[in-house]
């Protein structure tokens, strides 16, 4: 906001316009208060620029503090003079919004969604995110967030309807574009899971988009793409099993001119993609088994097994992503928690091939999850120069961490098939420290110490 000059003046001064409201209460408190400290917050005022009261100052923001300066007889007030009475309105309402959005907070506190309501209205009234968030001492990249919700109608009606915090709604903001994710999003930040569940729809998302990109790539070359059920249909078989008439294995490209030939493409490790070549009925067109067997089609049961495996697979991959996430944060913390040397002497008295396979691998994802290079060997690593830094309390969460990190670093797929006692009390111990657990994660916690 701009503004001419800031001056002092006497409050008597100070024109007082027609349209300033007239119930103003000056209790005795307030008025004791100006009269020992004086009027520590500027009113709002611009210069008249014609008329009998030319160049003399009219208020439009302060008037309670102005007439409590009269009152308690303060020689001048700090007056902040805008550009025009337009200017000055402006200003006036910024810092009504302002104060309304200081004092809710110091009582009762704002909702997320009025809050990012109040700075929208200050976005409108000319401030940066920068400028808001000096005026309401929040940071930036807050107010920055608070903007984007705002400007998302999915993402600003969810956060009111559905009481979401800001960040949930900037998660909703992603994937405005998709209502049944918007659905599933809502219902997790009502149940639990959030974190979990919008990391399972960004790698759904990005899994899709590497699928349909490898989907447009085969259709251009003329093949024909099925969806993944195809490979389970009775007539189909995948060509790495079949051979011709003549007893040659089938290829992708001695199979190509057949008219069964067909493609299917399946998430793969990494968010990368693997195609598996079809004929779509192996019989019709001569081919056979490579090996003599019987081929048959999948029952229902063997497809849901299938299915699920798949999903969970999935799901542990996104588990992954939101732990690692969290460990970062939690790993910059100062000092370790209460219960952590109990965890450590216990971790390593039992755990002790684990822990120690990452110490000879040169604490590689203790280094990731810090920040830190990856270590080339051990004596040129990063973590050593940090351990010299660290004060008692910080060395003892870098140990914490190594600890850590040594377990994560042993978890796979594998895991949630294979419980066992160590990753089971692993993820006990993170939700001890705040972690909330993904679905797939329970089945290690509840059956991990069978």
């Amino acid at each position: 906001m701009q503004y001419e000059e800031i001056i002092e003046i006497d409050p008597r001064d100070i024109i007082i316009g027609e349209n300033i409201r007239t119930d103003v209460v000056l209790d005795d408190e307030f008025v004791d208060s100006i009269r020992e400290h004086g009027v520590l917050s500027p009113v709002v005022t611009y210069r008249v620029a014609d008329g009998e009261n030319k160049g003399r100052v009219e208020l439009v923001w302060g008037q309670r503090r102005t007439l409590g300066a009269i009152k308690a007889e303060r020689a001048t007030v700090p007056a902040l003079v805008a550009k025009s009475k337009d200017e000055a309105l402006k200003a006036a309402k910024i810092d009504r919004i302002v104060k309304q959005i200081v004092e809710n907070d110091q009582r009762a506190g704002v909702s997320e969604s009025d809050r990012a309501a109040a700075y929208e209205q200050l976005s409108i009234l000319g401030l940066s995110a920068t400028a808001i968030a000096k005026k309401v001492s929040a940071k930036r990249a807050r107010v920055k967030t608070a903007l984007d919700v705002r400007a998302n109608e999915t993402a600003s009606l969810a956060l009111t309807d559905h009481a979401l915090t800001l960040d949930q709604a900037a998660v909703i903001a992603e994937f405005s574009d998709d209502a049944e994710a918007v659905a599933r999003l809502v219902e997790a930040a009502h149940d639990g899971g959030f974190d979990h569940a919008a990391q399972r729809e960004r790698d759904d998302r990005a899994e899709q988009e590497v699928i349909d990109a490898k989907r447009a790539e085969l259709a251009e070359q003329g093949t024909t793409v099925l969806d993944r059920e195809a490979q389970h249909h009775p007539e189909a078989a995948d060509l790495r099993t079949l051979a011709d008439a003549e007893g040659n294995d089938l290829t992708e490209d001695s199979h190509a001119e057949c008219p069964g030939h067909a493609a299917v493409i399946l998430p793969g490790w990494g968010g990368n993609v693997r195609v598996v070549w079809l004929c779509t009925d192996w019989r019709a067109h001569g081919h056979r088994d490579r090996h003599g067997r019987v081929t048959g089609p999948m029952t229902d049961e063997q497809k849901e097994e299938r299915r699920q495996l798949i999903a969970t697979n999935k799901a542990w991959d996104s588990a992954e992503q939101v732990r690692r996430a969290w460990l970062r944060t939690f790993l910059a913390r100062k000092s370790a928690p209460k219960d952590a040397a109990q965890y450590v002497a216990r971790t390593v008295l039992a755990a002790h091939r684990t822990v120690g396979s990452a110490i000879g691998d040169n604490n590689q994802l203790l280094a990731e999850l810090l920040g830190h290079d990856k270590p080339t060997s051990w004596d040129d690593s990063p973590l050593l120069e940090a351990a010299d830094k660290a004060t008692p309390a910080r060395a003892q969460m870098l140990t914490l961490g190594m600890v850590l990190a040594g377990i994560e670093s042993s978890l796979t797929r594998h895991s949630w098939r294979n419980p066992t006692r160590e990753a089971a009390d692993y993820l006990t111990a993170l939700t001890g420290w705040g972690y909330e657990l993904a679905d797939v994660e329970r089945i290690i916690t509840e059956h991990g110490t069978d």
